[in-house]
């Protein structure tokens, strides 16, 4: 897992370069302390801290909505993750628990895989002289508003239990956050809600917490990557696709509201594809 580490500086300014140098020196007493933690279900709370910083995208520079919070993780954070992360992905594949729909943070899955199951859709459709409507949904700020106690559930009904359960859900409790702007910090900030950005176990917790979307509707067809969702349907009466597409639409839109996920109406948007 050390040698996989990306080369920066974490949280507490440790170096990669460091770390890979004498990782033959402290992998024993790491492997005993990370065994330590899952047996006992419990992440250490000295490296769940995050060190945020804001860097400016465009527009005015006094709006802070034009900044993206970029978070700084502690090294020896990432190297326990990437650990949990391979034991996961593993359990995840030979008990085929992910979507065929879900694109996103998916190994030999991409957006071009997800634009072909699109534009194939399509093309099927109106092969078939048929109407497809389509929904793109956004979400706002979704890995900021995850719930942990809905998390826990789903990650109860794929199968994690246990100390290693107790172990996931340490890790997303009572996160430390600070915000450095030019050598400045602040005051340090808990955190007991979504998933921590730049962690390498967030985005693969985010993917299970919306795997089960696709049971809220029998006849849409869907495309997940990340936080955007797409919704499909196709039949041969427009009136009958617009009807059709709106009260599906609002079962995803219950889901959502249900798991405490909102979406970015500015963001989401319809098309309609017809050779009629």
């Amino acid at each position: 897992a050390i040698k996989n580490l990306k080369s920066c500086n974490g949280v507490y300014a440790t170096s990669t370069l460091v770390l890979n140098a004498i990782k033959l020196d402290i992998s024993e007493s790491l492997s005993y302390i990370f065994n330590l933690c899952i047996n006992q279900g419990y992440f250490p709370s000295e490296i769940k801290v995050g060190c945020i910083t804001p860097i400016f995208k465009k527009g005015d520079q006094h709006c802070i909505e034009n900044y993206r919070p970029v978070c700084s993780l502690s090294q020896f954070s990432k190297i326990y993750e990437r650990i949990i992360y391979d034991r996961m992905v593993d359990y995840i594949s030979k008990n085929n628990i992910f979507t065929d729909s879900q694109y996103g943070f998916r190994k030999n899955k991409s957006t071009e895989s997800a634009l072909i199951d699109f534009t194939d859709f399509i093309y099927n459709g109106l092969t078939q002289k048929l109407s497809i409507g389509a929904v793109f949904m956004d979400l706002s700020k979704a890995f900021d508003v995850i719930s942990h106690s809905i998390l826990q559930t789903k990650l109860e009904h794929y199968g994690f239990r246990g100390p290693f359960l107790q172990f996931l859900m340490s890790f997303l409790k009572d996160r430390k956050y600070f915000v450095s702007v030019n050598g400045q910090k602040s005051d340090i900030k808990i955190s007991n809600i979504g998933v921590p950005q730049g962690s390498t176990l967030g985005p693969l917790l985010f993917l299970l917490y919306v795997n089960d979307i696709i049971n809220c509707s029998d006849i849409l067809k869907f495309i997940l990557f990340a936080d955007d969702t797409t919704i499909m349907y196709k039949c041969n009466n427009i009136r009958e696709l617009n009807n059709t597409l709106e009260i599906e639409a609002n079962k995803v839109i219950e889901w959502f509201s249900a798991n405490k996920l909102v979406i970015n109406l500015t963001k989401t948007h319809t098309m309609l594809f017809s050779n009629k």
